[in-house]
């Protein structure tokens, strides 16, 4: 399996190259950050999955509206 992360962080790059692993998946990885470097990684190989750091975000969001939704808002008390 080959990834390819765009204009991904390099730490979560590896993390999630470890968890490949992890899983037993064989995989090799590429990055690119700009549009020159992606057109020459596509044309020297094909990938499988591409992450972009978009889906860091979107993670973020999905985590937090998750827990808006199961945590319980307090109400607010009156002092006095």
């Amino acid at each position: 399996m080959r990834v390819l992360f765009l204009k991904t962080q390099p730490e979560i790059a590896e993390q999630c190259m470890r968890e490949f692993a992890r899983a037993g998946f064989d995989a090799g990885h590429a990055g690119a950050d700009s549009p020159g470097e992606l057109s020459a990684l596509l044309d020297a190989a094909a990938y499988d999955l591409a992450f972009h750091r978009f889906a860091e975000v979107s993670i973020g969001i999905a985590v937090a509206l998750l827990l808006a939704v199961v945590w319980p808002e307090r109400e607010a008390t009156q002092s006095g």
